[in-house]
């Protein structure tokens, strides 16, 4: 059989447009769905009186002052007298969501196992968050002026924020603790990194999103340092969870799948995408009858017994 004739046969699996466009169009509405839904119920269930939930944001700052991080008054004040800074901050703030869809869609369509593996760290990551503000309501610093802190709320001063507590999505207004700003970013970050591997380009894409994102959160009064310590406690968490359950590691490396119709098949993997043609049994030899995963007229003559070196 001639090298041509078996390049014109017709795989049995192969990507095609179409699939790749239903892949992003209904990963990314999940990953919409998840997000609104966190939201959502976020506000509608979780909402815990002022009394227990200033209580604790004191207790946070006496507990940074001993641990000498109560940075985030400081960091603030030397960056409101640049109004292209706050605007700057005021923007990367509101940015997060459209960054983690861009992260989330160039993954799924360079590395789907990655994909794969940092989507099932989101869904753990975001789980985690959820019974966090039920059991330690949190308020934000820029709610700490009336007790000696003041702090103020960049995005509603400097950025003409909408009322944060309108609309069935609003955000719990006692909900800083974990800053989930700083988890979804640390997911966009990894998501990065699975899509452009060249020369760790999105690595470095994402750390430096991931460190700005950390910054931003001090400086427009939403979070505290011990609130951006939550956000990487919580997905490490989830990490250690995939871990322990062996679902990170197996969706990092491509494993095929492999089916017989009438013949013996032949495996090719260029990247994650798995190309499937069929080769007559008498053509396939012993290699594939004795179990072997790859069948012999498939091998590298160098793999052949008696072949030599040209």
């Amino acid at each position: 059989m001639s090298e041509e004739a078996d390049r014109q046969r017709v795989p049995v699996l192969r990507s095609e447009p179409a699939h790749t466009l239903w892949l992003l169009v209904s990963r990314l509405g999940t990953l919409f769905l998840v997000l609104w839904f966190y939201s959502w119920f976020r506000k509608s269930f979780f909402q815990q009186g002022t009394i227990l939930a200033f209580a604790n944001a004191l207790d946070i700052i006496h507990w940074q002052a001993l641990l000498g991080l109560n940075v985030e008054l400081d960091l603030q004040r030397r960056v409101l007298g640049e109004a292209g800074w706050i605007d700057a901050f005021n923007l990367h703030y509101r940015q997060l969501k459209t960054v983690l869809f861009v992260a989330a869609g160039l993954a799924l369509l360079r590395d789907r196992p990655g994909f794969t593996s940092v989507w099932r760290l989101f869904l753990v990551t975001t789980a985690i968050a959820f019974p966090m503000y039920a059991l330690y309501p949190l308020a934000p610093p820029r709610f700490m002026g009336p007790y000696g802190y003041p702090f103020v709320d960049t995005l509603a001063t400097f950025g003409a924020a909408p009322n944060a507590t309108s609309g069935i999505a609003a955000a719990n207004q006692y909900a800083a603790m974990p800053s989930m700003h700083v988890a979804w970013t640390a997911i966009a970050a990894l998501w990065l990194a699975v899509a452009l591997p060249w020369r760790r380009v999105g690595a470095i894409i994402g750390a430096t999103h991931l460190g700005t994102m950390c910054v931003t959160v001090m400086v427009t009064g939403n979070h505290y340092v011990l609130d951006i310590a939550g956000g990487f406690a919580t997905v490490g968490a989830a990490w250690a969870i995939l871990a322990v359950a062996g679902l990170l590691a197996k969706t990092w490396a491509p494993v095929p799948t492999v089916m017989s119709v009438g013949s013996v098949p032949r495996v090719t993997l260029t990247g994650t995408v798995i190309l499937i043609d069929s080769l007559p049994a008498d053509v396939a030899g012993e290699g594939w009858s004795r179990g072997h995963h790859v069948p012999a007229a498939t091998r590298p003559r160098s793999a052949e017994p008696g072949s030599r070196r040209r």
